[in-house]
């Protein structure tokens, strides 16, 4: 799918698991820079590095707690 979406950004809150997670890893596939924010410090470094795997074109990928 190519929503001419490559080299914007993204914060995505809820990020650490279910739909929040779902949603970074189809975008950082087009291309992304992803903004993960999510309460649980741990989780939410776990769900970095999963998404890491899914950004094949190399953009960033950040993660923040925060409770928003």
């Amino acid at each position: 799918m190519n929503l001419q979406i490559k080299n914007k950004t993204a914060v995505i809150s809820g990020a650490d698991s279910g739909i929040g997670l779902e949603t970074a890893k189809l975008l950082a596939s087009e291309g992304v820079n992803i903004i993960l924010t999510d309460i649980t410090h741990k989780t939410l470094q776990k769900a970095a590095k999963e998404l890491k795997t899914y950004n094949k074109k190399n953009n960033s990928v950040v993660a923040i707690p925060v409770d928003l």
